[in-house]
């Protein structure tokens, strides 16, 4: 069963558990993820096309929640279908390198922050931010699962606070890495905040806490995803 398979599974859970006038609410919200779709057809490869679907069906679950007054139980289901649409799973070494990569694209950041506002590296870097931030969105998804092998959670969204999605009671073992990288992204998540371009501050601020957080991963994970990272840099000819 692929993600989007699942998904639509985890929604007809939730069709059974509101009932019909429920049912109405998920049809507006699927018929505008099609349009949404349908309007892009000129930028259609899978990777864009699923991030329109994923930003669509939050978009429209979560203005149109209050409106539903769902019940406890379909509350959970429609809860527990996002967290999986939204935040996919991804390997443990896979997920070691998205936060690797993470902490090399702060340093980056943080490298044009500090020259001048009309330095060369300032305007080259305006082409570049969007490439920024969608690597650090990749962290969005990363940061659970290594808290997961961190703490020993049976559910990745047990390192994750309520405030972010998550089921943690208090602060989630993956909270300060969110914290740390919403100082460096729009809210979008499309592009990197002008403050954060403007000084290093932020960046330095989420690259310590990526930092602090890998300090605890397993010596032998790290170590893999290091290797694959060096492997990587030989491939492409970046070392």
């Amino acid at each position: 069963m692929n993600l989007f398979s699942g998904f639509l599974h985890k929604s007809q859970q939730l069709r059974k558990a509101v009932g019909k006038s429920s049912r109405q609410g998920w049809r507006k919200a699927f018929v505008n993820v099609s349009a949404s779709s349908s309007s892009r057809r000129c930028n259609n490869t899978p990777a864009v096309v699923g991030d329109q679907i994923r930003r669509t069906i939050i978009l429209t679950t979560i203005s149109g929640m209050p409106m539903l007054a769902l019940q406890p139980a379909a509350a959970d289901v429609l809860r527990d279908a996002l967290r999986e649409f939204t935040r996919p799973d991804v390997s443990a070494k896979d997920a070691v390198v998205i936060l690797l990569d993470a902490q090399s694209t702060l340093r980056e950041i943080q490298g044009i922050a500090i020259t001048s506002p009309n330095s060369q590296e300032r305007i080259r870097a305006r082409a570049f931010w969007p490439a920024y931030a969608k690597r650090l969105r990749a962290v969005a998804e990363a940061a659970p699962v290594v808290a997961r092998v961190v703490i020993g959670a049976s559910d990745k969204e047990e390192t994750l606070s309520e405030y972010y999605g998550g089921k943690a009671e208090g602060t989630g073992a993956a909270d300060a890495i969110y914290q740390g990288l919403g100082r460096v992204l729009t809210i979008s998540g499309r592009t990197i905040r002008q403050e954060a371009q403007d000084a290093p501050d932020a960046a330095a601020g989420a690259e310590r806490a990526i930092d602090d957080f890998l300090r605890k991963v397993p010596p032998l994970l790290l170590a893999e995803a290091k290797q694959f990272r060096l492997e990587r840099a030989k491939a492409t000819g970046m070392q």
